[in-house]
């Protein structure tokens, strides 16, 4: 399933934010937010004939919030569509 325009394809991860030290991060509306590993990238914001692409690639781990999300079943595993501007809220590093 390939995300269409300004949108990712997500795949929920478990993990917890942790300092360089192991000690947990713990953050004031942290359990509004899930962590996710990108699948796939839409093409980007099309404009005046051009795409601008995304600024986000496969692989990397981002913070989203499910509820604005669509959900979609892969192999009967749980994924979700993700508006980037909108819904992804931290790039991991």
């Amino acid at each position: 399933m390939k995300p269409f325009g300004n949108r990712v394809l997500v795949k929920p991860i478990k993990q917890k934010p942790v300092t360089k030290r192991g000690g947990l991060v713990l953050v004031e509306g942290d359990h509004n937010l899930e962590y996710g590993e990108i699948i796939d990238v839409g093409e980007g914001v099309k404009k005046d004939d051009y795409y601008y692409p995304i600024d986000l690639g496969v692989g990397d781990t981002v913070r989203f919030k499910k509820d604005f999300a669509t959900e979609v079943s892969i192999d009967a595993v749980t994924h979700y569509i993700v508006h980037v501007e909108s819904n992804i809220f931290a790039v991991g590093e």
